[in-house]
């Protein structure tokens, strides 16, 4: 028995990926797409390629975790 694909995605990353992989793409009036357009490129390239039954992307917390409390230097 085969078991279900779940396809995690690091939003953050693919977003960072595509703002910088897909430069200069925008709307008429100026405003930058790049970003989604190309985060939405990957995650429907990865969903054909893959076909998954499950799909969860996560993004980085923009505050300090509990990490940063423990060790000063924590650098994730």
């Amino acid at each position: 028995m085969d078991r279900p694909t779940f396809l995690l995605i690091d939003g953050h990353a693919v977003i960072y990926r595509a703002y910088f992989g897909f430069p200069g793409l925008s709307t008429k009036t100026g405003m930058l797409v790049n970003a989604v357009f190309g985060f939405s490129r990957i995650l429907l390239t990865a969903i054909r390629e893959f076909e998954p039954e499950f799909i969860a992307v996560t993004f980085d917390h923009p505050k300090p975790t509990f990490r940063h409390k423990q060790y000063d230097e924590y650098k994730a």
